[in-house]
């Protein structure tokens, strides 16, 4: 399967809205300046994944399922994914209750984010999804992948997101198995 320019174009306009939503929602609640970018959007299979993401990494998995099965996911460097909690919960990076503030911050964050990108693919594609609850984890990516039999292609949408002028890196993968990577490619291109 390609991702030809095309249909590359239109899934991060997609995608650019859900960001743009999101990222209201975050400003909102949050009461501090936000910015999300996506710079670019890959197709790769997904034996290839580990080639393209750095470890050690912290993420949140919001599982779908419907007119395409699969996870949204996003991934973080873990000391970025610490800055973001302690940014967010304005606590030191040092702080001894980073590390329990962090699953959930992060699980938080990450569910606004997926939601609202999914949410955003599904409505504009016309897509019924039924949402699984999002879940933390700081396993590594391989031990995630092994887990998640079927699943052959992931669009990878590498992105920055700014709070308050500190930039942390992180990347959003929606991982298909082939018969919906295949239906939602054909869904895009309509």
């Amino acid at each position: 399967m390609m991702l030809d320019a095309c249909s590359s174009d239109a899934l991060t306009e997609i995608i650019n809205i859900g960001v743009g939503y999101s990222a209201g929602i975050l400003q909102s609640m949050l009461d501090c300046h936000i910015e999300l970018h996506i710079p670019r959007v890959e197709l790769l299979r997904a034996e290839d994944l580990p080639k393209h993401i750095g470890l050690p990494v912290a993420s949140v998995h919001l599982g779908f399922s419907g007119f395409m099965m699969g996870d949204a996911v996003m991934l973080f460097p873990r000391q970025a994914a610490r800055n973001l909690a302690a940014l967010l919960n304005q606590e030191s990076p040092d702080s001894p209750h980073l590390d329990f503030l962090c699953g959930s911050t992060l699980t938080e964050v990450g569910n606004i984010l997926l939601n609202g990108i999914v949410g955003t693919i599904s409505n504009l594609l016309d897509l019924h999804l039924d949402y699984n609850v999002p879940e933390y984890s700081e396993l590594p990516l391989q031990d995630w992948l092994n887990r998640r039999d079927g699943m052959s292609s992931v669009l990878l949408v590498r992105s920055t997101i700014s709070v308050e002028n500190h930039p942390i890196e992180g990347e959003l993968m929606l991982c298909l198995d082939s018969a919906s990577a295949q239906q939602f490619l054909e869904r895009l291109r309509s």
